[in-house]
């Protein structure tokens, strides 16, 4: 993404201007020894840097891998992701009530059929506080990826005026953690002039968006830990330093299965599976080239994904990951596609 395409040079900017002007630091303590040229030049360096890295290390999708030797860019096969209302989030509590659902709708569809299915973007522009559930393979990640995207573009769909930092926390295995720590050497590897002092002064001047990664991937010798570092960082850095309404944003995701603490500030939503408009959008994007297109293979594999005899493996689509290996092994070879032809056959009477 290019660098005027995107707003974090000026956020950055701005952030250490505020620094200097409320007295926070001194423009010696930012800008070093280098003039102003030469901070400016740096400033924006390390913006774009910063840019780099996240669309390289968060936006890149490759599944299976060893076998997919090419990622996909996000941007091109991400589709929009629904949220259920909260009164969805009871189909996940546990097997006997998965158990009850299946039997009476004789599905593997998680959620009550009526439920209301909100755009997953727009409820991410609502909140400040946000926990994003689901199951697994159902793109919880993706959209956490996908919101940080939003946040780096000039006019994305994140209407938030805020640099994105994106935390997994499976990589939280010390003992003692320190959640800003992690922020400074997210800024630090893209060479962010002064970065421990960016992110004070980001923090306080409420301009980030920090994105928490598969809470229910910390090991849980550092769960609890985990969870009160988070909650106790959310309390202290929930609005900005003039309490006024730019306000660092927040947002976490769980497998709901694992989900066994509510965050007091947080609002629980969970990602809706694909319906048929999902499926057929992803599959368009998919199969996006122009070879496809002029070869209409998009529509061929969604019309086969509607035929009676692969009812299971249009259920199994439902899932994102499910149906990303679906698309990877129909663009693969001609063994691979057979063998997914009798997978189907041998379990679309299963279901």
């Amino acid at each position: 993404m290019p660098l005027f395409e995107t707003v974090i040079g000026g956020i950055a900017a701005s952030v250490f201007d505020g620094a200097i002007k409320m007295g926070r630091y001194t423009a010696k303590e930012i800008r070093g020894s280098y003039s102003e040229v030469e901070y400016t030049q740096r400033l924006m360096a390390a913006a774009k840097a910063y840019v780099d890295n996240y669309a390289n290390r968060h936006c890149q999708i490759k599944i299976m891998p060893g076998l997919m030797k090419e990622p996909r860019e996000l941007v091109s096969i991400y589709t929009d992701v629904k949220i259920l209302d909260n009164r969805s989030i009871w189909a996940f509590l546990g097997l006997e009530q998965l158990e009850s659902a299946y039997r009476e709708k004789g599905s593997r569809k998680f959620g009550p059929s009526e439920a209301k299915r909100l755009n997953g973007m727009a409820v991410a522009n609502a909140k400040q506080f946000l926990m994003v559930l689901g199951g697994p393979g159902i793109g919880k990640s993706t959209f956490l990826r996908k919101i940080g995207l939003e946040a780096l573009k000039k006019d994305g769909a994140l209407k938030k005026e805020c640099i994105p930092v994106f935390l997994e926390l499976k990589k939280f295995r010390e003992e003692t953690i320190n959640i800003q720590q992690k922020f400074v050497e997210e800024f630090e590897v893209c060479r962010f002039p002064a970065a421990e002092a960016f992110v004070t002064s980001a923090l306080e001047q409420g301009k980030l968006l920090v994105l928490f990664d598969g809470l229910d991937e910390v090991p849980s010798k550092n769960l609890n830990q985990v969870i009160e570092k988070i909650e106790d960082f959310v309390d202290m850095h929930s609005q900005n330093a003039a309490g006024t309404e730019k306000q660092n944003s927040f947002v976490a995701s769980c497998r709901i299965a694992a989900y066994r603490s509510s965050f007091r500030r947080f609002t629980d939503v969970t990602i809706s599976e694909f319906d048929d408009e999902q499926i057929q959008q992803f599959i368009d994007r998919w199969f996006g080239s122009d070879e496809d297109q002029d070869l209409g293979t998009a529509k061929k594999y969604f019309n086969l994904l509607n035929q009676d005899d692969y009812k299971a493996t249009k259920e199994l689509a439902q899932t994102p990951l499910l149906l990303d290996f679906y698309a990877w092994c129909m663009t693969g070879s001609s063994f691979c596609q057979m063998s997914v032809a009798r997978y189907m056959a041998r379990h679309s009477t299963l279901f």
